[in-house]
């Protein structure tokens, strides 16, 4: 099963990375904003063209210690996800895995406003 999301072009996810510093032994992902779970079609942008470029901008960093690390975006989209975000990295030395920053309950605020884009996709 896939996903639709907003994934970040290169020079965003770039520039999400410069500005998230991971510890050392983590691994960056800022791959994307989660949609939803499944097609388009079925989703709370079902009226929004996949393909269509869209603007996020970072607003909060939030993260569960020594496992993963996120921002959270708002921006002219919607999204399933209570808090919608883009997860930066991972500790895959705990096993930590990316689906974990759907847990985070703290968001703090001290991260520059980012304006990040991407694009409206399904991936599989």
């Amino acid at each position: 099963m896939g996903y639709t999301a907003i994934v970040l072009a290169k020079e965003s996810r770039d520039l999400l990375i410069k500005n998230t510093p991971l510890d050392d032994g983590w691994t960056y992902i800022a791959h994307h904003m989660t949609v939803n779970m499944g097609g388009h079609s079925s989703g709370p942008m079902a009226d929004v063209p996949l393909g269509t470029v869209l603007d996020l901008t970072v607003t909060r960093c939030g993260g569960i210690p020594d496992r993963v690390v996120a921002v959270s975006v708002n921006g002219n989209f919607k999204s399933k996800n209570e808090t919608p975000h883009i997860t930066c990295g991972v500790n895959r030395s705990v096993g930590a895995k990316p689906v974990e920053s759907n847990s985070i309950e703290k968001w703090h605020d001290g991260i520059p406003a980012l304006k990040l884009q991407g694009t409206l996709e399904e991936v599989h």
